[in-house]
């Protein structure tokens, strides 16, 4: 019984934990995806304590296709760190712009939209 619970316990413990992701997804007014839109997102201090520590996070995609942008953050956070970084998302395709905030959480995939106008 108690290797049975030991070698459990041991499985468990390998298990992958789960992607930490921003999926950003960019539309115009009309709920159209914008496909080949540059997605910036980045750190905005509040104060100088963490300036260096927000510019990790000074990242930009493109939108594919469907028009989406994925950010993937597992490199970036310590295991326990939940909500470890609210981020600001600016988006331009030409003359139309967009901007919005995403707070990233360990272990889970945030969906954003943004609307250009």
């Amino acid at each position: 019984m108690t290797v049975l619970f030991a070698a459990g316990l041991f499985l468990y413990s390998c298990e992958k934990p789960q992607d930490t992701e921003v999926r950003i997804t960019v539309k115009n007014a009309n709920g159209d995806v914008i496909p080949g839109a540059t997605v910036h997102m980045y750190g905005e201090p509040s104060d100088t304590v963490y300036v260096n520590r927000l510019s990790l996070y000074d990242l930009t995609e493109t939108t594919n296709d469907g028009g989406y942008a994925v950010f993937n953050f597992n490199d970036f956070y310590g295991q326990g760190d939940n909500g470890f970084a609210v981020l600001k998302v600016d988006v331009n395709n030409g003359s139309l712009t967009g901007s919005g905030n995403v707070t990233i959480r360990e272990n889970e995939t945030q969906e954003v939209e943004i609307i250009i106008e």
